[in-house]
């Protein structure tokens, strides 16, 4: 099998050089062939991940959700696509959670190198992909919204400290769904379509698979803390499961998808069942 590792080259910290010598080393016995290319644009990363196919049966991608969510998005465009390979190097990892990707580099290349490989599940909202997650409202935007010297400082309590910040400010948007010829409308703090089980590095949608061909629509009543606590309870949370939802919110936007800026206003967003292929734990 032959291989492209690609990383970006604004995470090119030396501690991160390193950690890229070592996926060489460990994977030069997995596959035939092991290209590492180093990227200096978002240009060149999407041209050569849609062009991954033509050439190699496997890329590999270093760096965070919104790594994997480009990825995606390329790979979604084109005909011929590779097995997917995750090594996170990103703040909280729910891409590599939601594959049994977690707990550290060496667990990422032990998954790749025991081979087992699974198709998974890609959603789109008006046409811009994700892997796991579109949120909209509170707490939506902090991947985005955290600045990057305190997400390399502090890591994942970058995320929790803003977090903290948005549930004192409350928060009140209008929501109407459509789903299956149903509609549900009422008001909450935000709401989110989950594909996959994790958010912000919690269990959240424990019944949840990422390729059973549903996704899962989740509004949490309005309470203190933004309604913050029913989610991580799994109290007072209303969870809607369906391949297709029309979601119109009072909330201009943008929605977050994994982690990046997404469209704005209201959205369709529909389930591609085993679109792409990854090496994972088995998922089921």
């Amino acid at each position: 099998m032959k291989a492209l590792l690609l990383y970006s080259h604004s995470s090119g910290h030396k501690d991160f050089e390193r950690q890229i010598q070592k996926i060489r080393r460990s994977l030069s016995t997995t596959f035939d062939v092991l290209d590492v290319v180093c990227t200096f644009s978002a240009d060149e990363a999407a041209r050569l991940e849609k062009e991954a196919g033509e050439r190699y049966d496997v890329l590999l991608i270093a760096g965070g959700d919104g790594t994997f969510n480009n990825a995606v998005n390329n790979l979604m465009k084109v005909r011929k696509t590779p097995v997917l390979g995750y090594l996170n190097f990103g703040t909280i990892g729910d891409v590599g959670r939601n594959f049994g990707i977690h707990g550290g580099l060496t667990r990422a290349l032990n998954i790749i190198k025991e081979g087992n490989i699974e198709a998974f599940d890609v959603c789109d909202a008006n046409g811009v992909y994700f892997a796991y997650t579109c949120a909209i409202g509170s707490f939506s935007d902090i991947a985005y919204a955290t600045p990057r010297h305190q997400k390399r400082r502090h890591g994942r309590f970058a995320y929790y400290w803003v977090a903290a910040q948005e549930a004192f400010r409350k928060k009140s948007i209008h929501y109407e769904v459509e789903f299956e010829g149903n509609k549900i409308e009422g008001k909450s703090a935000f709401v989110m379509v989950l594909n996959g089980r994790n958010m912000g590095g919690f269990l959240v949608n424990k019944n949840g698979f990422i390729n059973d061909g549903k996704m899962e629509f989740f509004v949490a009543d309005e309470g203190i803390f933004n309604g913050l606590t029913h989610y991580l309870f799994h109290h007072k949370v209303s969870v809607i499961s369906s391949d297709r939802f029309s979601i119109k919110t009072s909330e201009s936007g943008p929605w977050c998808l994994d982690g990046e800026k997404g469209p704005e206003g209201q959205v369709v967003i529909t389930c591609h069942p085993k679109a792409l292929r990854i090496f994972s734990k088995k998922i089921n």
